[in-house]
């Protein structure tokens, strides 16, 4: 079984004894595994990015409880909880022993890996929604920010006959590049020229040091990061 809807980024899927996530963006798939044993619930993980194929396996959870009283809860927005039920108190039996994206324990991963946390070309950082894109860059967050009409330009998907300029993000990576190491090495201007092409296309997160291009195809909300070599250019069609 799994969740399908047509509009979805990311879909859960459980195999006897496992779940998968798929990635479902255009061209940009991934998957990762996770497996359950009486006494942890572990992911064997497998990324596929580009041409090559990352996989290991880390510990998820290990329930404090009879394993037999726990279940899976999917949450509208694509994380993953695991509950253990404690059957010897009165009241708040209930414990989330796991959650996928969130701080509830060491090997959860930040909210900010979440498409849509924030929104579209919104900025989380540790777990928060903290900036919001304008005309001049980014401002401070407010629930109503939305991505902004620059002058003429606006942002979107085009190709062929449109005048074509990008929009500079640096510091901040978009949530495939969590799963994807992208196309290359090719120089940036080959990037944008990828991107160009591609209608579908909304813009490239380019990786200066290995001269790898990722091609976005929705915008999503972005991850606040220090030190990278990742930088993104949204697409301006006039």
């Amino acid at each position: 079984m799994g969740d399908y809807r047509s509009e979805s980024v990311m879909h859960w899927v459980w195999e006897a004894s496992r779940a998968i996530l798929f990635g479902k963006t255009p061209r940009s798939p991934f998957d990762l595994m996770a497996t359950s044993s009486s006494q942890t619930l572990t992911a064997p993980y497998y990324t596929n990015k580009s041409s090559t194929l990352s996989h290991g396996e880390y510990i998820l959870s290990r329930p404090k409880y009879n394993r037999t009283y726990s279940m899976l809860e999917l949450e509208s927005d694509g994380n993953l909880k695991a509950y253990a039920y404690y059957e010897h108190v009165d009241w708040d039996s209930w414990e989330v022993s796991f959650k996928l994206f969130g701080i509830e324990n060491g090997n959860s991963q930040s909210e900010c890996r979440l498409p849509r946390k924030c929104g579209e070309l919104r900025v989380c950082e540790n777990n928060q929604c903290v900036a919001c894109s304008s005309s001049k860059g980014f401002r401070g967050w407010t629930k109503n920010c939305a991505p902004p009409t620059i002058g003429k330009y606006g942002w979107g998907r085009g190709c062929g006959g449109e005048k074509v300029e990008y929009f500079e993000v640096g510091n901040l990576a978009h949530f495939l590049n969590w799963y994807k190491e992208g196309d290359g090495p090719m120089k940036l201007v080959e990037c944008k020229e990828k991107c160009n092409k591609d209608c579908g296309s909304c813009g490239v997160f380019y990786d200066e040091k290995a001269s790898k291009c990722v091609v976005m195809y929705e915008l999503y909300t972005l991850s606040k990061v220090s030190n990278s070599s990742i930088v993104g250019y949204i697409k301006m069609i006039k």
